[in-house]
């Protein structure tokens, strides 16, 4: 009989202390090298300078353009509080969020199995927390931190022994979609087709789909009620036609095939 090698918990604790290790060095050698990085001149440097504009009482699309969601600009000038240097205050946010980030990627990869599928193992969470550091160096690292939980979230779902755990980290999967959207829009498909893909994968391998059925609902319940309750309650003096048309409207007519930069009407 061929029996599948031992999981990451049958490994002797030399092992895992090595492993422990490896992932610790992952990690600091990325803050380190996040801290030694200039803010960009672009995403940013916009970010920084919206989120100040937020800190003294401005609104996006009101009071200032902006292509980008409104939340992004709350989360950094709520963080920048913490330092008076605010490429220091950036950097900072990210190896926070890279470090939970990490944490919710040792949870979901130290699990044995799930749908009869096998999960990551040390090395493979060990690869993975590599090429999520070297994401997390992207202007755009507040939407794929948000994307990250929400896939980690949804996978150590799918491991629960309690049904009421499970549709409750179900429930913050939806919400990390939302927020993911408010933070950048295009995080919002990004994330969706995302989750769609992994629970589809666990309705199709699994034999008691029925309660994978519903994780699913519950995730969508949770990502339909969460957005009007969000909008509402922070950012309830910008009209959301107004938002809707300066992120994702107005850009899409602007760089929608690029016709109107590679051939303007009154050159042809």
């Amino acid at each position: 009989m061929i029996q599948d090698p031992p999981g990451p918990s049958g490994r002797s604790p030399a092992t895992a202390a090595l492993w422990t290790l490896l992932l610790a060095a992952v990690f600091f050698s990325s803050v380190l090298a996040l801290l030694q990085i200039r803010a960009g001149a672009y995403d940013e440097s916009f970010l920084l300078l919206g989120a100040r504009l937020v800190r003294s009482g401005e609104l996006p699309y009101v009071d200032f353009y902006t292509h980008y969601g409104p939340l992004g600009y709350t989360i950094v000038a709520a963080w920048s509080a913490i330092s008076r240097n605010p490429g220091l205050a950036l950097r900072s946010l990210q190896a926070v969020l890279l470090g939970a980030v990490l944490l919710l990627l040792v949870a979901a990869g130290r699990k044995k199995q799930v749908a009869g599928q096998r999960l990551l193992g040390f090395g493979g969470i060990a690869f993975g927390a590599f090429a999520v550091a070297n994401v997390f160096r992207s202007g755009a690292f507040l939407g794929f931190a948000l994307l990250m939980t929400a896939l980690l979230m949804l996978v150590i779902s799918q491991t629960s022994s309690s049904a009421t755990a499970a549709r409750l980290l179900a429930a913050a999967v939806g919400v990390c979609l939302v927020l993911a959207g408010l933070v950048r829009p295009v995080f919002a498909a990004y994330s969706g087709v995302a989750v769609a893909a992994v629970a589809a994968a666990e309705i199709s391998a699994s034999r008691a789909n029925r309660e994978a059925r519903t994780r699913l609902l519950v995730v969508i319940g949770a990502a339909l009620f969460a957005l009007p309750f969000i909008w509402i309650a922070m950012y309830r003096r910008i009209s959301p036609a107004v938002a809707l048309e300066a992120s994702i409207l107005g850009p899409g007519r602007l760089t929608s095939g690029g016709e109107r930069f590679l051939n303007p009407r009154f050159l042809v």
